[in-house]
């Protein structure tokens, strides 16, 4: 019923303000801007809801959505660190992550040190290192050295592509089940990483994570999901309100909202609301929102006619 991942949305306090940082700053593309009528339904849950929002690209097909409430107001999000339940990451692949985290720290972006080396036979395979946007949002760059020694990346700025979308969980086996066997993701591989002998890419003095990779299955080698269970040290929980400064979503395109909608309420997943279709322009869609076992956040799409929403 998946068809494919859309967007990652950060909810931000002011729409200006985070449009320049990821357009300017970052060198993101601005695809387009929007606003919801509030005397319509809303997929979000709060009646009268006024959302500010715009789409960003980096031209790979997976797009980054700025949201600001404007009724409700955000609520302050009371900071979170990488390792609490409810933290939401997006990571980018880049071509020389040293030069980023050079160039970016003289625009004001904070590091926590310098890349983390991920070794394999003595050879550095990969470059990590983490940053929050002005919001708290947390961003991660990735160099992946051995993959562009073997395939150079294209030409042109810092930022190659999104990677992935990152959620801590509590459980990584209880949260595996739900993405594989309810959502029906594809598990590309496990992973193990730590104890970091010093700082962890995330900042934490020898954090030692375990985790899973999910992709859409077999002829969509993009966007993938990630989960990440901390051993050590272990985080608050801090799941977000809907439009708490911090909140994260990860949206997915679905053939047919309705049956899956159904489906999906007879196995236990909740929904905000029924399926509500939505008209922007010419293009008409039908939106629901959910959350995992974890509280994090998850919209499914239906594109009903008109132009794709992913363009």
């Amino acid at each position: 019923m998946l068809t494919n991942f859309y967007h990652t949305g950060f909810v931000v306090a002011d729409i200006d303000k985070s449009v320049a940082y990821y357009q300017d700053t970052m060198g993101l593309e601005l695809l387009r801007r929007g606003e919801s009528d509030p005397s319509k339904p809303s997929p979000v849950g709060f009646p009268g809801a006024h959302l500010k929002s715009a789409f960003l690209s980096l031209g790979n097909g997976h797009n980054l959505e700025l949201v600001q409430y404007v009724n409700p107001e955000s609520i302050d999000g009371e900071g979170f660190r990488p390792n609490d339940t409810g933290a939401t990451h997006v990571a980018f692949f880049t071509k020389d992550v040293d030069g980023y985290v050079a160039e970016m720290s003289k625009r004001g972006l904070r590091f926590p040190g310098t890349p983390n080396h991920r070794m394999q036979n003595g050879k550095v395979v990969r470059k990590i290192i983490y940053s929050q946007d002005p919001d708290g949002n947390w961003l991660e760059f990735i160099e992946p050295v051995a993959e562009w020694e073997a395939n150079p990346p294209p030409e042109g700025g810092p930022l190659v592509a999104f990677f992935h979308t990152g959620f801590v969980v509590e459980d990584v086996e209880k949260s595996v089940e739900f993405y594989r066997d309810q959502l029906g993701l594809h598990l590309v591989r496990r992973v193990d990483n730590g104890p970091a002998p010093g700082l962890s890419s995330s900042g934490i003095e020898g954090a030692h994570l375990i985790g899973a990779f999910f992709s859409m299955g077999e002829g969509h080698p993009g966007h993938q999901i990630e989960l990440l269970q901390y051993l050590y040290p272990e985080g608050d929980d801090r799941r977000k309100d809907r439009h708490a400064l911090g909140a994260t979503h990860l949206c997915f395109f679905v053939d047919n909202l309705d049956e899956f909608h159904s489906t999906m309420s007879q196995s236990g997943l909740r929904f905000l609301t029924a399926p509500i279709q939505i008209e922007r322009g010419d293009m008409v869609m039908k939106v629901v929102y959910s959350q995992d076992p974890d509280g994090n956040w998850l919209e499914f799409i239906e594109h009903i006619s008109g132009p794709s929403p992913s363009a």
